[in-house]
């Protein structure tokens, strides 16, 4: 994101509205020299006033630069969300790790069609309703109730919904993690994998056993790792 060309275009929509307003003043009603106590327009040949070239070359101008602006606003307003999406992610990372050392090292067992559970089960170390839900997604709409039933559930009276799908590896769940051969590789929840289009400008993000988090697309996340495991939810399950 490039905040001085948002400044540039800031200022130049600025200077337009500075040379409106001027020449705004200079059409205002001028007193007449009969009589100082009226005021009355001026129709002299010399007024001064806007010419249809400038009405139009001033909207044109607007226009170019609202064009340019808008865009790269909502840019940045999408790196945001992205952001806080990652940030989301490893709060869940942080709620499976606290889950995992209360239950002797066990990885949660959560299928595919129970993905509602994770928000039960993790619910002691992220009570958060928002910390469930991708940003991007609440904003177009494609969050809450659009979901199927088995992405979203009811605690202490309050809707929760996901759009974060934990890891539901046959390889893991519901075993130990030391059992994991290769834990760096390993991935612990996604945004989103359940759809044809990715959010983030057609990448997701996935957080690792690690922390980290990752923004990948379909190819990337479909690629075998050092070990051969593939696709991403086999990452660093198996030898």
């Amino acid at each position: 994101m490039n905040y001085g060309k948002t400044l540039f275009f800031s200022l130049d929509i600025l200077n337009v509205y500075v040379y409106i307003g001027e020449r705004w003043k200079q059409m205002q009603p001028q007193k007449c020299a009969m009589n100082e106590k009226k005021h009355v327009p001026c129709d002299r040949p010399g007024c001064p006033g806007f010419t249809l070239i400038e009405l139009l070359t001033v909207i044109a101008i607007l226009a170019l630069l609202m064009a340019v602006l808008i865009p790269v606003s909502m840019k940045a307003l999408e790196a945001a969300r992205r952001t806080q999406c990652a940030s989301n992610l490893r709060q869940l990372a942080v709620a499976i790790h606290s889950y995992i050392g209360d239950n002797q090292g066990k990885y949660p067992d959560i299928e595919w069609y129970r993905q509602y559970e994770q928000c039960e089960l993790l619910h002691p170390y992220l009570p958060e309703p928002r910390s469930y839900v991708c940003p991007t997604a609440n904003a177009d709409g494609s969050s809450g109730g659009n979901w199927p039933e088995y992405y979203s559930t009811e605690i202490n009276g309050i809707e929760y919904t996901t759009d974060y799908k934990m890891n539901d590896s046959m390889n893991i769940r519901g075993r130990n993690i030391v059992t994991l051969p290769s834990p760096a590789e390993f991935i612990l929840a996604c945004d989103l994998d359940w759809t044809d289009v990715l959010r983030h400008g057609g990448k997701g993000n996935f957080v690792f056993y690690d922390g980290r988090v990752r923004a990948m697309d379909r190819f990337e996340s479909n690629q075998a790792d050092s070990r051969g495991n593939s696709p991403w939810y086999d990452w660093g399950t198996t030898r």
